[in-house]
């Protein structure tokens, strides 16, 4: 977190977002309204639990579908040795 304050203020980005770790649960161009409905609907939380296995760095920008994202790496949780490609487990990005 320190790096991160450090270089946005070497490269005048001040001021720094906030850190907000999260997992999305829904990916497009969708309306906002339509994701406040949605939310609305759910009651601005969801009673689920679900169970990690992998993480993956997914090269992913707002201008490419989520089809069009590229896995760059993936690695296990719990465990030290490193898995296969995206392509070669079958899992697609999260």
């Amino acid at each position: 977190m320190h790096a991160k304050r450090l270089a946005h203020e070497i490269f005048e980005m001040n001021p720094p977002e906030p850190f907000e770790p999260h997992v999305s649960l829904m990916y497009g161009d969708i309306d906002e309204a339509l994701k406040r409905d949605i939310a609305a609907e759910l009651g601005g939380s969801i009673d689920a639990s679900f169970t990690a296995n992998a993480v993956q760095l997914v090269l992913a920008t707002a201008d490419r579908p989520v089809g069009a994202w590229n896995v760059l790496a993936e690695r296990p949780l719990g465990s030290r040795r490193p898995s296969g490609s995206a392509e070669e487990t079958g899992r697609t990005a999260v």
